[in-house]
Order: C-alpha cells, then sequence, then structure tokens
C-alpha cells in the first residue's frame, strides 16, 4: 500500500544482481518512494554516499569482487558518511552461521533474507520507519554531539512508556557510561534485570563494574554470561577490556580465541588476536590470525599494510622458535614483502621495515646477497628518515642478527638502550631483542613466570615446569637463560619418565635456535655445552628404551 510520508524519503540499493535491484527498487516505489538510486558494487556505494544522503540503504552481503554488504556498512559507517538514525539493512541468500554472526555483529538496522516478499519488506520498513521517527530528536542529540540532551529525551521517553522503550534503555544505559554517569547506569541495569534476565543488561552492569575497577568481578561475570550465551560477542569485548586492565595477556588472547571461534569472520577481533598473540610470543596463532585478518579484511577499512608487515614479522620470529619449520613458512613472507608497496601506499617507515624484514628472511634462508642488497636499500632509507623510530631499530638490530653480525648488533642495542632509557614503551619493545628485559614491565613479567617454573621444577613436577618455561621463552625468545631453563627441565622429565618424542624434538628444535645466539665467548656456554651432553645422553637411552619395549611387544604378538 503506498504511504505518502515516504516520497520524501531517499534510498540506495547495492546488489550485484540487476533484477534484484529492479525488483526491490519496484517494491519501494509500490510503497510510496519516489527518490530511489541503485549501484552494484561498494564502491560504487561509497561514491555515491560521499555525493548523497541516503534514509535508507539496502545492501546485498555478497556484492561479487570488492566490498561484501559488513565491509561496506562498517566503511560508511568509519567514514562517517551517514547518520545515526539512517537505516542501513543488510540483505542475505547466505544463511551460513558465520556470514550470519558477522552480519549482527556490525549491527546493521535490519538483516532480511532472500527472498524477500513485498508483504514482509512493508512490515519491516514500517517498523523501522515508526522507531526512527520516535527517536529521531535522541539520534540527533547524539550526532550533535549532545549527550546530556540525549539522556534527557531518553528518561522521558521512558517515563512515557514508549514502545521502544528496550531500545531506549540500552541506548540510555551506554551514554550514561560514557558521561561517567555511573550510578545511574547502575540503577538502570539492576533495574531491568529485575524484571528479565536480558544479554545486554548484564554485559552493561558488568560494565558498570569495569568503570569502578573492579576488573576481577567484572571479568568474573562476563565469564558466567560467555559460558550462558556463548554467541553474545559484546561479552567478549568487555571481558577483552577486563583482561587488558588486569595486565593479563595470557588471558586476553584465550577470550579473543573464544570470540574468533564464535565469529571467524569478525576482522577486528581476529586483528586484535593475531597483535595480543605476537605480544605473548605465540607466533604460529599470530600467523593464522594475521592470515584471516588479510582475508576477511581484504577491501575493508582494516585492510591496511600493518597486517602484512606484522605477518611477516611473526613469521621471522619463527626461527627463534624451530629453525627446521621456518623456511617453508617464509616463501609467502616474501612474496608479500615484495609486492607490498605495489598494493599500498607506504610511509618511509613501512617501507624501511619491509626492507628489513625480508632482509632478515633471506638472511635466514641462506640467501646472503640478495639479504646484504636489501640491508644495504635499508640503512640508505634510515640515513635519509627525518625522526628515529623504536620499531624500525629493533627490525634493523634483528636484521643484523639474522646475518650474524652480532657484534655490530650488539653495539646498535647498547646505543639504543642509552637514548630509550627514560621511554617504557620503547624499553618493552627493545626487551624482545635482548638476554635479559629491561624494562619495569618485562623484568616483573619474566621475574614471576621464572620463579613459578623453577619452583615447580624444584618439587619435580617437570611438566608444570616445562609448560611455564615454554611460556616465557615465547615471550622473550632471545633471552637465553630462558631456553637453557626449558631444555633442562625437558631433559629432566625424559631422564625421569622416559621417552617422549615430542620433548625430545622440543628440546633439539630449542638447541638449534641456541646455537645461532652462544659463541664460545658467552658466559652461558658451558651451561649450554653441559646441557647438550645430558641430552644427547638422556635421549639415547629413552630412545634404547622404547626400541626394546616395542621389540618385546612384537615378540609376545
Amino acid at each position: 500500500m503506498e504511504s505518502t510520508e515516504y516520497a520524501g524519503l531517499r534510498v540506495l540499493i547495492i546488489d550485484d544482481f540487476p533484477n534484484f535491484r529492479t525488483a526491490l527498487a519496484k517494491n519501494m516505489h509500490t510503497l510510496g518512494f519516489r527518490h530511489i538510486n541503485s549501484v552494484s558494487s561498494g564502491s560504487e556505494a561509497l561514491s555515491i554516499c560521499r555525493k548523497n544522503h541516503y534514509d535508507i540503504i539496502f545492501s546485498d552481503y555478497n556484492l561479487g569482487n570488492g566490498k561484501n554488504g559488513q565491509q561496506l556498512l562498517e566503511e560508511i559507517r568509519y567514514l562517517k558518511l551517514c547518520k545515526l538514525s539512517d537505516l542501513f539493512v543488510l540483505i542475505s541468500a547466505d544463511t551460513s552461521r558465520d556470514v550470519v554472526m558477522a552480519s549482527y555483529d556490525c549491527e546493521p538496522n535490519d538483516y532480511l533474507t532472500k527472498p524477500i516478499t513485498g508483504k514482509t519488506l512493508e512490515q519491516r520498513i514500517r517498523r523501522l520507519l515508526a522507531k526512527r521517527q520516535e527517536l529521531s530528536p535522541v539520534y540527533t542529540a547524539i550526532d550533535d554531539a549532545n549527550l546530556d540532551k540525549a539522556i534527557r529525551l531518553l528518561e522521558e521517553l521512558l517515563n512515557a512508556n514508549s514502545r521502544y522503550s528496550v531500545d531506549c534503555q540500552k541506548l540510555l544505559g551506554d551514554l550514561y557510561l560514557q558521561q561517567n554517569k555511573y550510578e545511574l547506569a547502575e540503577d538502570l541495569y539492576k533495574t531491568v534485570l529485575s524484571s528479565r534476565e536480558l544479554d545486554w543488561a548484564k554485559v552493561g552492569l558488568a560494565n558498570v563494574e569495569l568503570a569502578y575497577g573492579q576488573y576481577g568481578i567484572a571479568a568474573s561475570s562476563l565469564d558466567v554470561i560467555i559460558d550462558d550465551h556463548p554467541s553474545y560477542l559484546k561479552a567478549y569485548d568487555s571481558l577483552s577490556d577486563a583482561c587488558v586492565s588486569l595486565g593479563d595477556n595470557d588471558r586476553l588472547q584465550k577470550v579473543l580465541e573464544k570470540a574468533a571461534l564464535a565469529s571467524p569472520m569478525s576482522i577486528g577481533r581476529q586483528k586484535t588476536l593475531a597483535d595480543i598473540c605476537l605480544v605473548n610470543g605465540d607466533v604460529a596463532s599470530a600467523i593464522k590470525a594475521y592470515k584471516k585478518t588479510i582475508k576477511y579484511g581484504a577491501n575493508s577499512h582494516y585492510d591496511n599494510v600493518d597486517n602484512h608487515l606484522n605477518l611477516a614479522r611473526a613469521i621471522t620470529k619463527i626461527y627463534d622458535e624451530d629453525v627446521d619449520s621456518a623456511s617453508g613458512a617464509t616463501l609467502d613472507a616474501i612474496h608479500l614483502l615484495n609486492n607490498i608497496d605495489s598494493k599500498y601506499e607506504v610511509s618511509d617507515a613501512q617501507k624501511i621495515q619491509a626492507t628489513l624484514l625480508n632482509s632478515q628472511i633471506n638472511a635466514l634462508n641462506g640467501n646472503k646477497k640478495v639479504s646484504n642488497d636489501l640491508f644495504n636499500q635499508a640503512q640508505k632509507l634510515m640515513s635519509q628518515a627525518e625522526e628515529r623510530d623504536v620499531e624500525v631499530e629493533v627490525e634493523h638490530v634483528n636484521a643484523l642478527i639474522a646475518s650474524g653480525k652480532n657484534s655490530e648488533s650488539k653495539d646498535v642495542i647498547d646505543e639504543m638502550l642509552i637514548y630509550y632509557k627514560n621511554n617504557q614503551p620503547a624499553l618493552e619493545k627493545i626487551d624482545f631483542l635482548l638476554e635479559e628485559p629491561v624494562s619495569i614491565k618485562g623484568k616483573k613479567t619474566i621475574g614471576t613466570i621464572n620463579k613459578k617454573g623453577i619452583d615447580y621444577y624444584k618439587s619435580k613436577d617437570f611438566e608444570k615446569s616445562i609448560e611455564y618455561f615454554h611460556k616465557a621463552q615465547k615471550k622473550y625468545p632471545r633471552y637465553i637463560g630462558l631456553k637453557l631453563n626449558f631444555v633442562q627441565a625437558l631433559i629432566s622429565s625424559i631422564k625421569d619418565d622416559g621417552y617422549n618424542k615430542d620433548y625430545i624434538e622440543k628440546t633439539r628444535s630449542t638447541f638449534k635456535v641456541i646455537e645461532r645466539y652462544v659463541s664460545p665467548k658467552n658466559d652461558k656456554y658451558p651451561r649450554y655445552k653441559q646441557l647438550n651432553s645430558m641430552f644427547h645422553q638422556a635421549a639415547q637411552q629413552a630412545e634404547y628404551q622404547e626400541r626394546t619395549r616395542i621389540n618385546k611387544e612384537k615378540q609376545h604378538d
């Protein structure tokens, strides 16, 4: 049924199938809309949205090559090409869980599944526009950054028993928190929960606890919410905030891993997961997460050169864990780094980092001439840089070490430590180059983990000791003392508990890494030689006992 109230509203339809665009435009015209445009791609949609304002945007999820509907919505909001009162309706024929979760996660105003009947379309449009009309003054106040006015209008709507009271409560709770009105937010969420157990109100109450600095209590509350409702993604985001406030990066990684399982196509969470995995030294998980960030983030505003640099950086770190498994992964990194400036607008610092990373990988793969040429290119670029950049300098040191220039790398590190001595964030980055951390945070972290590992070792709980030392040496891969503690715990376990293929392989691969850094002049060298000898004896004995056991079983059969 045609409605004259819709005649002044502007509509944009985005779909790569002309027949669907035509059919939807016809249905909208029948309902009374007169200003209707349609385009076939995300790039066309962005272009037309920069020139015109649209009250309602319909976008298919799958738009062929280029941006999908989720990425388009995120970019339109990121670029502020729409107002809060504008409606974005995501449409899809794909009802797979991952697509639906990703779609809901970016919070369109509605989600329609193809095929769409005229009756369904009319019902949804009427409902959406009725809500928009009632809440329009609130949206305008928020767009104008007048949050106190928005709060007053929402309180008036709630006092008047608005039919959209739940929407008003959700929005009001968020605004109370933004405006530091924590007691009002707490009262609101408790009032809601007194009548109905709603996830958003539970998470809201946990956010109040976070605002009060009750991080542990908030984390416990959010754990319960996630256990009960593992698909409620906002709970993961708040729990991530709690982990950051608690300084618990290991727990943060686990929370983000669960969130990524719940919604694998959530690009922002994949990127955050990748970043924290790299900080935690979990190189394998970092590589997987960066690859997913790059895959799902292609054509989105998350698509940037830093994701590729961090993926390459993670790949270079494999050499600090397992030399034998590194060569396969490096081919991807070399290809990526060789082509990075053909796809992106690269800053001077990013160009230097890419060249140094490329130099490292080629050096570690034995391509010394290519590595030296790249290193010389990077040094020339560094000499032309106007400002110092600690991340560039870290990769400079890594490239020197990869090329076997350990003495020169030590000189550079010593100069960096003097220059950045009062810069704790910079020192935390330099920690990863050192045999022992120098930052306050690094010293505290390593001291805690190392002590637990030693305590478990002394009590002969080798499995726990191995777990802690393994975690610590992932965080600080150049800390040779930790690696030696790690292999000592592995050797003790092999001697006491017998053959363990995994432990033997881990010990061998760790010794190969240690050999890259410990020369006969190093004060750790005698301990390294002693442990290496102990390992060969323990491994030979364990392997002999295992062969004997297998032969006896065969004879028995």
